[in-house]
């Protein structure tokens, strides 16, 4: 077994690699390809480190994917491409190859530029993956990005954003950004973590997350107006469940500094909890129609915040200044 290969074509048929091997000889000259059966497999693929995996399937399916599912287990080949090769399509395998985590796939029958296109590909997306591996790996060492969350850290949170909304404005795309917290009563029985799984989940990779103060999630959606806002915070209640609830305060970013945003927000988690709301508008100029959307969510209006904010003082702290006196 060569410890240069760097391709692994797993087949439990001989004719396959010799028809296969030909057709990929015009790969880069340090890729080798080394050839295993479905009981070497994970073997193989342990000992080598490839950096893609050609997996052809025929009759043994449930073996392929279980093959898949326990490549994809593994810590150190999970990101590993995996790239399929087929006889016949068929839709329902496909699809349960792709929940798998297959990165493409090809049919032996097609011609040789497209197998040795799609294996290129293939071997490009190892090797951009391996770079961002190592570029998350330093910016969790600097501690921008929180190793427990995934989610950039507080402490760049304004550097974040303000490139961000820059990046926005600079190619004309609309952006929604989000402050997401656990509601008053689910605050000290909601896990952090638990709500970051549940924000991660519904929103793209795209999309810039950050893990605020107090468990606080600010999420920024770009390309994307309020209905988009809307389906991504229904996600993330379904993803939480009923034990828990959890309120929000959503804003269009317009020309609006992060930090004139961030108090925004706060005011709006505040009034989302004193008005007993899950989620509150911060930009009074975005109509929405409860056509538009069946979820509950306030317009933002400062001035009626205000009045209840002062009537929420007048009944908390003016008893207790009395009693002091």
């Amino acid at each position: 077994m060569s410890t240069e290969s760097n391709i692994i074509l797993i087949t439990n048929d001989n004719d396959v690699v010799e028809l296969l091997k030909p057709k990929l000889v015009l790969l880069r000259e340090i890729d080798n390809i080394l050839a295993a059966n479905y009981n070497e497999a994970i073997n193989s693929i342990e000992k080598i480190l490839p950096e893609t995996i050609i997996v052809y399937c025929s009759e043994e399916k449930e073996e392929c994917l279980k093959l898949i599912k326990s490549i994809k287990l593994n810590e150190r080949t999970k990101n590993t491409p995996i790239l399929l090769v087929v006889n016949v399509y068929e839709q329902d395998f496909m699809l349960n190859v792709y929940d798998e985590g297959i990165s493409d796939y090809f049919s032996l029958h097609n011609d040789d530029v497209e197998i040795l296109m799609r294996t290129l590909w293939c071997l490009k997306k190892n090797s951009r993956t391996t770079i961002l591996q190592k570029q998350k790996s330093l910016l969790e060492s600097l501690n921008v990005i929180d190793k427990t969350s995934g989610f950039y850290t507080n402490e760049f949170c304004e550097k974040i954003f303000e490139n961000e909304f820059q990046n926005l404005k600079r190619i004309r795309s609309e952006g929604i950004l989000m402050l997401i917290s656990a509601s008053e009563e689910s605050k000290t029985k909601l896990n952090p973590l638990v709500l970051a799984k549940a924000i991660k989940s519904s929103i793209r990779t795209s999309d810039v997350a950050v893990h605020g103060n107090a468990n606080r999630f600010y999420v920024l959606l770009s390309d994307t107006q309020l209905k988009g806002a809307f389906c991504v915070w229904d996600k993330i209640k379904r993803a939480i469940g009923e034990q828990y609830t959890i309120v929000a305060g959503i804003s269009t970013i317009d020309d609006k500094p992060f930090n004139e945003l961030k108090t925004e927000l706060l005011n709006a988690l505040v009034e989302a909890s004193s008005m007993n709301k899950d989620l509150i508008i911060v930009n009074e100029k975005e109509q929405i129609s409860s056509a538009d959307w069946n979820v509950s969510a306030v317009q933002k209006n400062f001035k009626l915040f205000k009045q209840a904010f002062n009537k929420k003082l007048e009944k908390v702290i003016t008893p207790e200044i009395g009693r002091a006196h």
